[in-house]
């Protein structure tokens, strides 16, 4: 009797391998990296987990639509993967094309012309079969990258060592009652004389109304930096970044990034006063980099109609479904100047809205009790432009200015839509100023004991600002942002204004309030300004005094 041989496990394993690589995976895969890529470029902005539903729903939803055009249109599964992939194409990188080639050409005969090309190669080829190999094996290729920048950051990640001389302070004094602390960022707020010069805004009432309630207006003040993190990385440090060790401790610019926001959602400012008895408060922001986990406690909206997280609303906006409903509306409406009226604002605008609106009304019954330090990062009057001076949801230029980006990285050049920003910029300001100036009434009032406001913005406002290049952007605009200071006790008022006009520098805010309140020798630094390419951070340039304060010329 004889026994048949078994193969060994190595033919079983090759041939295993052989039916994986031939099975129609490219689908799915193209699904997931939409998503991994999007979060990988923009690891600064959200939280890794956000990748989590919209990766599964979305290489599900390809699964699903694969099967289904299998098994309706009786094709085979090579065929039925082709056509699935085509269509995840056009659903999703088409938006990138969108940006070159304008939304009305690729929403319509661009879009057309690509979903017809690519569908007649997936349907029509009889021998797709010879290509599911090399697109499984080009898909998974295209996952490695932003899945090893993805693990890499999270292996990596460690917290920068800034801040340094204030973690090692010594205290001289402590009031027998210390100072409530109330510290609201205005991201993008710009300082009076810019707004009248660069915006056409005036801004005085506003601002002698902050006088009237006993605040000093700086009206010299800095940024040291021209972006959010590291601004506010060297406010909650007391000091200048240095890019020399931040390159060492960190992988890359992005993680550069990710790494300051930590920084100032557990910054070296927070932990001082943490040991002495602070309670530390915080509304969100909406910037997943600013993580605040530390906090006592944060406030946040109730969770609005959508259903969606901000990464999966930025995740549709980006797609080609986005560019695809859009024109399609366009075509139905009217592509007129009043189409972006009539729009719908979009699931990130209504985020961000909403966050804003509760910055401004947050109740927080711990300031009823014991010295508090509140931070408020809000966006506004910052892009995106979509919330009108009554603070309602305003769709006018919804169309441009719909997502957290600024400057260069959506104005691209163009004078119109420069224009744009300038009036979307200028009616949210209109609405910042009123809310704000009875938000900080409302907390100084529930407040028993002293107190301490600082209002500032993180920058100036980006209409003439060049991500990339510090020489082609307007630097007077960006590097000018409001700073305004209030203390009830009038002797600490005076010693923090007192310094503060000598270096009106951002980084030197806390210097100056520790050492006139607690009897610190931080001391305050020359003030500066260095001006970080996006893609470069780590080589910061020098911005002269001359150029700080030339006006804009023509603008």
């Amino acid at each position: 009797m004889s026994v048949e041989a078994q193969p060994s496990v190595g033919p079983r394993l090759a041939g295993l391998a052989g039916r994986l690589a031939t099975l129609p995976l490219y689908p799915a895969l193209f699904a997931l990296y939409f998503v991994v890529r999007l979060y990988a470029d923009n690891m600064a902005l959200f939280g890794v987990g956000d990748i989590v539903r919209p990766a599964v729903a979305l290489a599900g939803l390809a699964i699903v639509t694969q099967l289904a055009v299998r098994h309706g249109l009786r094709a085979s599964a090579h065929n039925a993967a082709a056509g699935t992939f085509a269509l995840f194409f056009v659903l999703t990188l088409a938006g990138e094309f969108a940006r070159f080639l304008g939304p009305s050409f690729v929403g319509s005969a661009g879009f057309a012309l690509v979903a017809l090309v690519v569908l007649l190669i997936g349907f029509a080829g009889a021998k797709s079969y010879r290509t599911t190999s090399i697109l499984n094996l080009f898909t998974a290729a295209l996952l490695v990258l932003p899945l090893y920048n993805i693990a890499r950051a999270q292996i990596g990640e460690s917290p920068v060592s800034a801040g340094v001389r204030l973690a090692q302070a010594r205290l001289a004094t402590v009031p027998d009652v210390p100072p409530s602390i109330i510290h609201v960022t205005l991201d993008g707020y710009s300082r009076g004389d810019v707004l009248t010069e660069v915006y056409g805004y005036d801004n005085a009432p506003f601002l002698r109304s902050l006088e009237a309630m006993g605040f000093a207006v700086f009206d010299a003040a800095r940024s040291p930096y021209n972006q959010t993190l590291p601004n506010m990385a060297a406010v909650f440090s007391g000091e200048y970044l240095d890019f020399g060790r931040l390159e060492r401790e960190t992988l890359n610019a992005d993680d550069m990034r990710r790494m300051l926001g930590r920084h100032v959602g557990d910054s070296p400012v927070m932990a001082f006063l943490r040991r002495l008895g602070y309670t530390i408060l915080a509304t969100d922001t909406g910037y997943e980099f600013f993580d605040f986990r530390n906090v006592d406690r944060l406030s946040s909206p109730r969770r609005g109609a959508s259903p969606f997280s901000l990464f999966e609303a930025t995740l549709y906006r980006r797609s080609g479904l986005n560019v695809l409903v859009t024109r399609g509306r366009d075509l139905v409406l009217g592509a007129d100047d009043g189409a972006a009226t009539r729009g719908s604002l979009g699931w990130v605008a209504r985020h961000v809205n909403e966050l804003v609106r509760h910055a401004f009304s947050a109740p927080f019954p711990e300031t009823a009790r014991g010295p508090y330090f509140l931070y408020q990062h809000i966006l506004s009057p910052h892009p995106p432009f979509t919330i009108d001076r009554d603070g309602q949801d305003w769709a006018r230029y919804a169309n441009l200015f719909y997502e957290i980006i600024d400057g260069s990285h959506v104005i691209h050049g163009s004078d119109a839509i420069r224009k744009a920003y300038i009036a979307g910029y200028s009616e949210k300001l209109a609405y910042t100023n009123r809310a704000l100036q009875g938000r900080v009434t409302e907390l100084i009032d529930a407040t028993p004991g002293p107190v301490i406001v600082i209002l500032h913005g993180d920058h100036g406002g980006g209409a003439y600002f060049e991500q990339q290049d510090g020489d082609a952007t307007c630097v007077r605009e960006r590097f000018s942002p409001l700073l305004a200071i209030y203390a009830s006790d009038p002797a600490w008022h005076e010693a923090i204004v007192e310094k503060l006009r000598r270096s009106p520098n951002l980084a030197n805010i806390y210097p100056a309030i520790f050492d006139s309140v607690f009897g610190t020798e931080l001391g305050l630094a020359a003030s500066r300004s260095e001006f970080m390419s996006w893609s470069d951070p780590f080589r910061p340039q020098l911005m002269a005094d001359e150029r700080l304060a030339a006006p804009c010329g023509g603008r």
